[in-house]
């Protein structure tokens, strides 16, 4: 019988540094050192993450101080996850949240929603979906999504007076979140793992995926369907009444103070640049920056630098990093290839099996999306798509199409950084997002995978 000081996860993870150990310094004879090493910090990384047994971002120090100790990979590897421009675009969103909800602009944009769907717990639910989804045609990053409106999920909860624990303020933090990423998938411009797989293929295989096809294929289903589910599980999981609210003069009908004037106008203007990128060719992440620094000039912006230093989470920065630098360390590594004869000699393809052809292949990019996460799925399995067009007989875009339908289905808010952010931007008890990241991941398998076959069989695709 465990003792009673430690939980199951506790034990989970103890087992699994152990393993993790024994891997890394006495790796199996059929594996060389990098690959038994880079397998080794993956699991680390992983079971810490899902079991939450530590902070997110202690597990990542952990992984590079080990990394660089004994040299598993160059600096430049390791580290870089603080080169890429997701990072900053975390960090420029980190800047810019804080400012909405510092200048009353997440409370002002709060009331709007309540005056339009505050009647009920559902209705807000419903309104709140919606503002989410709706976003995701506008903004390219669901990481800046998460972080303007997180906020304002916050702002309703509080105008409702909900406990910090209470399974309503829970259900609106979290409709939020998942709304504005998880339906972003059916979008092909709206999430950083989207845009992976389209430059991976184009790359690799020199296929242009126009933006009307990507949408049709997986909008309905992975978008429309996936929004529905969501705001179903919400009302099961988390159902609470409304507390009475306060009764105070609503912003919308107060003055805006020049901060939140001026803070309007750069939102408008960073909305403009994210929606028009294809345009003037500025990526998303070097907007955000800009935008921070505008908010965070001396006279000129709106963030003291007392401020800053005490609302941006700089633990989520680092975990952020820590996640991107992992796709760079498993890319470099024999674990490629050892993933890629794996996945030749035992995936269960045949010709003349569309329906199981699918089903294998879209949770093989599941599986891995729970191993490397979301962000990794691309480079790992694009290159692949050939081989498996030969084992199923299915066209090579059909296969590599399965990968987003695999890869929009998550189980641990650690495979998709936006989740992560957006559930401790919140103040989200894990275990809830955890719990509710598990139940929408399974009953999208059940539910929404059969629909997502039947619709490609619709379409030609199978």
């Amino acid at each position: 019988m465990l003792n009673s000081r430690f939980t199951v996860t506790q034990v989970i993870a103890a087992l699994s540094a152990v393993i993790a150990t024994l891997l890394f310094f006495l790796p199996p004879g059929d594996l060389d050192v990098q690959t038994a090493r880079v397998t080794s910090l993956t699991l680390f990384l992983i079971v810490f993450w899902a079991t939450n047994t530590l902070p997110p971002f202690m597990p990542v120090l952990v992984f590079f101080a080990v990394a660089m100790i004994f040299k598993v990979v160059p600096p430049a590897v390791a580290f870089s996850g603080f080169s890429s421009g997701a990072i900053w675009m975390v960090f420029g969103g980190l800047v810019i949240g804080s400012a909405v909800t510092q200048t009353g602009l997440a409370k002002r944009i709060a009331d709007i929603i309540l005056s339009r769907f505050g009647g009920s717990y559902r209705r807000l639910i419903a309104g709140v979906i919606m503002l989410g989804v709706l976003l995701s045609f506008v903004i390219p990053s669901a990481i800046g999504r998460v972080v303007m409106l997180v906020p304002i999920a916050v702002a309703l909860a509080d105008h409702y007076q909900f406990a910090s624990d209470a399974k309503g303020r829970y259900g609106i933090i979290l409709a939020m979140v998942f709304a504005t990423h998880t339906p972003s998938f059916g979008v092909i411009t709206a999430n950083v793992p989207n845009q992976l797989f389209v430059g991976t293929v184009e790359s690799v295989w020199g296929e242009i995926i126009a933006y009307g096809t990507y949408w049709i294929l997986h909008f309905p289903v992975l978008g429309f369907l996936k929004a529905i589910l969501i705001f179903v599980l919400i009302n099961v999981m988390f159902k609470d009444d409304l507390p009475q609210a306060i009764e105070t003069n609503s912003a919308s009908t107060q003055a805006m103070s020049g901060d939140a004037k001026r803070l309007s106008v750069i939102m408008i203007v960073v909305l403009l640049l994210w929606g028009t990128d294809f345009i003037h060719g500025i990526a998303p992440a070097w907007v955000a920056l800009g935008a921070a620094t505008v908010l965070l000039l001396p006279n000129i912006g709106i963030l003291a630098a007392k401020s800053f230093n005490q609302h941006v989470n700089y633990a989520t920065l680092i975990f952020i990093a820590g996640v991107i630098s992992l796709g760079a360390v498993i890319a470099e590594s024999g674990l490629v290839d050892m993933m890629t004869s794996l996945v030749e000699q035992w995936l269960p393809l045949a010709e003349g099996q569309p329906a199981l052809n699918f089903i294998v292949l879209t949770l093989t990019s599941t599986v891995t999306s729970v191993v490397g996460t979301v962000p990794t799925v691309p480079a790992l399995l694009t290159p692949l798509a050939d081989s498996l067009s030969n084992l199923s007989g299915l066209p090579l875009m059909s296969v590599l199409m399965t990968q987003v339908v695999g890869f929009s289905t998550v189980f641990f808010p650690y495979q998709a950084p936006p989740l992560l952010v957006g559930a401790q931007l919140g103040n989200v008890n894990m275990g809830q997002a955890i719990r509710f990241t598990m139940v929408l991941g399974m009953t999208t398998l059940i539910i929404l995978l059969p629909l997502n076959l039947v619709w490609w069989m619709i379409l030609g695709y199978l």
